[in-house]
């Protein structure tokens, strides 16, 4: 399947869930969404790393008594999202409860997705395996399967209380559930996406040299992605660095920063490694912006009078 079609795929099942929002079918289609990413070989490939750490977290879980678990699902105090210590669940997932107090106490961005993957993954996988026993129980026609669908129901009906402050006015609130199942859809569909995005851009499926060159118009080629260096006729030192570097049979040699004045600028070099320095990061921003921010390190460099810069290896 191709990534646009796995995307495509992916979203559907946002679209299915909320026409089925708070009903015992839409466990039903976050059931298909887990069996589509588990047996999916590219998204599998993607996300396994993520699984095997969203399942030691789930054997913690597996581990807690009765009265452990009572404690780690009660909603008798109101989730505050200003205070940690009301957070169900942080004996689980404590990376990433300590992430989230560490974030809250320095006020520094985050990223949804990397502080709430596994736990949103978690949950999915949860319910997937709730209606898996379902359907061995219904199959088997056992006294089981009623409990089972109890409380797969429960999962589609139950709300988690929170509470918030507005205008210096505490106020409370409940989260449904089955509304957060479509905040974990999102979650795991953008890092899917990402994943994706950066393998097929990386890996390059188009008939063309992965790397290249074209020094009269200036232009550098990466996996098919046209990037203009320069617009004018006055050509910037950047230019002249991707010159002398594909000016050489093996790209993966060090090209000196004396070498690429003298050589292809045709001026001395004087010593004068700093402006050969901003050059080489002002050519990465232009590659570092023109890819999305996929190929922030396109070249390497070392400083002082000796200084050099290269292609990173992971490129070529």
């Amino acid at each position: 399947m191709t990534p646009d079609k796995i995307k495509n795929k992916l979203e559907s099942f946002i679209t299915k869930y909320q026409g089925k929002l708070g009903t015992f079918n839409g466990s039903l289609v976050i059931y298909d969404f887990i069996e589509f990413i588990n047996n999916d070989p590219t998204i599998e490939a993607l996300i396994k790393d993520q699984y095997l750490y969203v399942k030691s977290q789930k054997e913690i879980i597996l581990k807690m008594t009765d009265n452990e678990l009572d404690d780690h699902l009660s909603n008798k105090v109101a989730f505050d999202p200003e205070n940690p210590d009301t957070w169900p669940g942080k004996d689980v997932f404590t990376k990433e409860h300590n992430m989230a107090c560490s974030i809250m106490k320095d006020s520094e961005p985050f990223s949804q997705t990397e502080l709430g993957l596994p736990i949103c993954l978690a949950y999915l996988d949860m319910i997937h395996e709730a209606v898996s026993m379902a359907k061995i129980e219904i199959q088997n026609n056992s006294d089981k399967s009623e409990k089972i669908t109890e409380v797969i129901k429960e999962i589609s009906t139950t709300s988690l209380p929170f509470k918030f402050k507005d205008k210096n006015d505490e106020k409370s609130l409940s989260l449904v559930l089955p509304m957060f199942c479509i905040y974990c859809l999102g979650i795991v569909n953008s890092y899917i996406f990402n994943e994706l995005e950066k393998s097929e851009f990386l890996k390059g499926n188009q008939p063309v040299l992965s790397i290249s060159f074209d020094k009269e118009n200036s232009i550098l080629y990466i996996r098919g992605q046209e990037i203009k260096i320069t617009l004018k006729n006055d050509k910037p030192i950047d230019h002249y660095i991707l010159e002398a570097i594909f000016a050489k049979s093996d790209l993966t040699e060090q090209t000196d920063f004396v070498e690429i004045a003298e050589d292809t600028i045709k001026e001395d070099y004087n010593g004068n490694w700093q402006r050969f320095r901003n050059a080489c990061d002002n050519l990465n921003q232009k590659i570092t912006k023109a890819t999305d921010n996929k190929i922030p390190d396109f070249i390497t460099y070392t400083t002082g009078k000796t200084g050099w810069c290269k292609i990173n290896q992971k490129y070529l």
